[in-house]
C-alpha cells in the first residue's frame, strides 16, 4: 500500500525505540503534537529499513541475487533505504526545460520534471559514500504525451541523470508485444515506448551508443565530489506535524518538504563544487584519515557541510562531527562561498560558464562528463580542479579521441548548445605520445584533432534540386517528390500527412578540383530535424544525427565532380496514431489504466494537428579546420 502508517508490531517496535508509549500519547499524535508525530515517523522509516529494505537484500543474498530499489516515496531516510540494496536507483519524471538551442518543444504534451538535480544525487550518494558501483536511474518516464517522444529530448535528461551520478540506466514499463500484432500493438501508459514498433527504434542504436560510452567512464574508477553534506532529515520529520501524519519523501514533493535543503544542494553546485549526502547512521562511522574525510566504504572527501546552524542534530552525531573537527577535519556551516572555498577548489567550468559536469578518478588521473545543457554556445579557456599533465576529449556521440587545446595551464572548452563530452587528464606527460605527425595513447590509439570551425566562416546552402522518396512508411508511397526547397513532408499532400517512417532526401552537389584544394574535411548542418537522420555521401554513411545541434563531420569523401548527398530522415508515430484514432480503430489492448495521457486521464489523439516530419529547415555545408 502506497499510503501504509501502520503495522501490528507498531506500538511495541515505538516503546523500544522512543522509549514511551505510543498509545498512551496518541491524542497528540492525531493533534499534531511535533515531537510524537517526528517520533512516529523516525519509527515508520527504522522499521522500513531493518524489517524490509535490509531484511529483502539478505534474503536475496541468500538465494544468490542482487538488489535494485527506488527508496524514493517511502517515510525513512531515503540515504539509509538507498544504502541497503546493491543498486540504488533514482527515477525521471518528465521533461527538463533546458532552453537548448534547437531542441523541439512540443507546448502542451510535455509535463515538467519532478525529479530535479539535487533529487538525483540521492541514490548516487548512497552508492558513493558505500563504494558501490552502480546507481541505476528508471529513465524517461512521461518526458511527453505517447508516441511524441523524440531521441533529441531523451538525450538532455540522460546528460543531466549522468551529472547527477546516474551510470546505469534502464528504460522502464516498456511492454512486450507480440511480434505479429498489428501495429502499434501492445502499449504501456507511462513510460517512453522503446519497442521494435516505434519508429524512433530505427535509429535508437544511435542513442544506446552513446549512453554505453557514457556509462563505460561513468563506472570506470571512484567518485571524486568535493564535500559530505549532512542530511537534516529530523529537521524535515518536524516539519508539517498538523494534519498528515505520515511524511513520504516522493521525487514530487521535496521542493516541499526541503526546499532548504535543495537551495543548499544548489547553492554548492553553481559555485563549482559536487557533493554527496550523508545520513546520521554513515556519519557515526565516517572517519578522518590522512587529511580528508573517509567515508567505512573508503570513499574520500575534504570536507563536511551542515546545510544551517539550526539543523537538529542528536547529541551522539554532534559529538561525532566535534571529533572530527578537533582530529583537523574542516566542518562548514552553510553554503557560503568563502567557507566553500577553503576547503576546496571550485571547478571554473561550473561556477563561470554554468556547464553541467561530474568528476571521477581513476589510476591514470581523473576524467569528466560535461554537458552544456544551457542555451548559448560556450567556447572558453578554464583552469581544472585537479592537477594534471596532459589531457585529451572523448566524444561520446563518434567514439573519438581529440587532442585538448592546453595554454598556460587552461584547456580550452569548444561546446554547442545541447553538446557533451567527456574530458581526460593525466598525471603524466607519458600518457601520449607523438609518432612521426600522429598523437597516440600509450596503447596505440589514434588522437585527432577536433574540427569544427568553419575555415572561412562561409556555409553553402544545399537547395533547389532536392528529390523525396519514402522507404519503411505506413502508408507505402512508391512517388518520388521533386522539391525546390526543402520542406518536412506532412504538408505535401493527404498521404504523407499520416505517414510515420523514413523518408530520404537526395541531392546532387558539383564540386571543382578548386573547391577542394583547400582541403576536403566538412560538416554537413542539416538544421531542425524531424525526428533523426542518417547521412550518406557518395554512398558512404557519415553518421546518424539524432540529437541536437544536428551536425555531422566527415573527411575525404567528396570528390571533384558531381557528388550525391542521402539524407534519411524517420519521423515520429503521432500523425499515424492520430489518424487511427479518428478511424476509430481500437488500438488500445491493455486492462485496467490502459493508455492515458500525461495527466492521467483516458484520451483520445484524434485531435491532433500533424507534426513536422523529415527536414524542416535547410541544410548547410561548409569546411572545416
Amino acid at each position: 500500500m502506497a499510503d501504509a502508517d501502520y503495522t501490528p508490531d507498531l506500538f511495541a517496535e515505538f516503546k523500544s525505540r522512543r522509549g514511551y508509549s505510543l498509545e498512551e500519547h496518541f491524542d497528540k499524535l492525531v493533534d499534531g503534537d511535533q515531537k510524537v508525530v517526528a517520533d512516529y515517523r523516525e519509527t515508520l522509516g527504522d522499521l522500513l529499513l531493518e524489517n524490509f529494505t535490509q531484511t529483502w537484500t539478505a534474503w536475496a543474498h541468500r538465494h544468490g541475487a542482487v538488489t535494485r530499489n527506488q527508496a524514493h516515496g517511502s517515510p525513512a531516510n531515503l540515504i539509509d533505504c538507498y544504502s541497503a540494496v546493491d543498486i540504488p536507483e533514482i527515477e525521471g519524471f518528465g521533461l527538463t526545460d533546458f532552453k537548448i538551442k534547437g531542441l523541439r518543444t512540443d507546448s502542451g504534451m510535455t509535463r515538467k520534471n519532478d525529479s530535479d538535480f539535487s533529487m538525483y544525487k540521492w541514490a548516487s550518494s548512497a552508492a558513493h559514500i558505500n563504494g558501490k558501483p552502480f546507481t541505476s536511474s528508471e529513465t524517461f518516464t512521461w518526458l511527453t504525451e505517447h508516441f511524441r517522444t523524440s531521441l533529441s529530448q531523451m538525450k538532455p535528461d540522460m546528460d543531466l541523470m549522468f551529472c547527477g551520478g546516474v551510470n546505469h540506466a534502464f528504460f522502464h514499463g516498456t511492454a512486450y508485444s507480440p511480434k505479429d500484432d498489428t501495429w502499434p500493438g501492445w502499449k504501456f501508459y507511462a513510460s517512453v515506448d522503446m519497442s521494435p514498433t516505434n519508429t524512433i527504434w530505427r535509429d535508437a542504436p544511435y542513442l544506446m551508443q552513446y549512453i554505453t560510452r557514457c556509462q563505460s567512464f561513468l563506472q570506470w574508477g571512484k567518485p571524486d565530489n568535493d564535500f559530505l553534506v549532512y542530511l537534516p532529515v529530523r529537521d524535515m520529520w518536524n516539519k508539517q506535524s498538523k494534519g498528515k501524519r505520515l511524511m513520504q519523501f516522493a521525487i514530487h514533493t521535496m521542493d516541499k518538504l526541503a526546499p532548504e535543503f535543495v537551495k543548499a544542494i544548489d547553492q554548492i553546485d553553481s559555485r563549482g563544487y559536487d557533493c554527496d549526502y550523508i545520513s546520521e547512521r554513515y556519519l557515526m562511522t565516517t572517519g578522518y584519515v590522512d587529511g580528508m574525510l573517509q567515508t567505512a566504504a573508503g570513499t574520500r572527501y575534504k570536507a563536511l557541510v551542515i546545510p544551517d546552524s539550526h539543523n537538529i542534530i542528536t547529541p551522539a552525531v554532534r559529538r561525532h562531527i566535534d571529533s572530527l573537527r578537533a582530529q583537523g577535519a574542516q566542518i562548514i556551516v552553510g553554503t557560503d562561498a568563502a567557507s566553500l572555498s577553503k576547503a576546496a577548489k571550485a571547478e571554473e567550468m561550473k561556477a563561470r560558464l554554468g556547464l553541467r559536469m561530474i568528476r571521477r578518478s581513476n589510476p591514470q588521473g581523473h576524467h569528466y562528463f560535461i554537458a552544456n545543457l544551457s542555451p548559448r554556445d560556450i567556447n572558453d579557456k578554464v583552469s581544472l580542479a585537479v592537477d594534471y599533465k596532459n589531457a585529451l576529449w572523448f566524444d561520446p556521440m563518434n567514439g573519438r579521441r581529440y587532442r585538448a587545446d592546453i595554454t598556460n595551464g587552461k584547456i580550452t572548452i569548444d561546446l554547442r548548445s545541447g553538446e557533451s563530452m567527456i574530458l581526460e587528464t593525466f598525471d603524466n606527460h607519458d600518457a601520449l605520445k607523438m609518432t612521426g605527425d600522429t598523437l597516440q595513447t600509450a596503447d596505440g590509439e589514434v588522437i585527432y584533432y577536433r574540427k569544427d570551425a568553419p575555415l572561412d566562416g562561409k556555409a553553402r546552402l544545399l537547395k533547389g534540386n532536392w528529390q523525396l522518396r519514402f522507404t519503411e512508411s505506413v502508408p507505402a508511397i512508391s512517388r518520388t517528390y521533386q522539391l525546390e526547397n526543402l520542406q518536412s513532408w506532412e504538408t505535401l499532400d493527404d498521404s504523407t500527412r499520416t505517414l510515420m517512417g523514413t523518408g530520404v532526401y537526395e541531392c546532387k552537389l558539383r564540386l571543382t578540383r578548386q573547391d577542394l584544394q583547400d582541403g576536403n574535411d566538412w560538416a554537413i548542418d542539416l538544421g531542425d530535424v524531424r525526428e533523426s537522420a542518417r547521412v550518406y555521401v557518395n554512398d558512404r554513411f557519415v553518421g546518424c544525427a539524432w540529437a541536437v545541434p544536428y551536425v555531422l563531420q566527415f573527411s575525404d569523401i567528396f570528390h571533384a565532380g558531381v557528388n550525391t548527398i542521402r539524407i534519411e530522415v524517420t519521423n515520429l508515430p503521432a500523425n499515424r496514431i492520430s489518424q487511427l484514432d479518428r478511424e476509430g480503430y481500437p488500438w488500445r489492448k491493455m486492462e485496467e489504466i490502459n493508455v492515458v495521457n500525461i495527466n492521467y486521464k483516458k484520451t483520445s489523439y484524434a485531435d491532433w494537428k500533424p507534426m513536422p516530419s523529415g527536414l524542416n529547415s535547410h541544410v548547410l555545408l561548409y569546411r572545416v579546420k
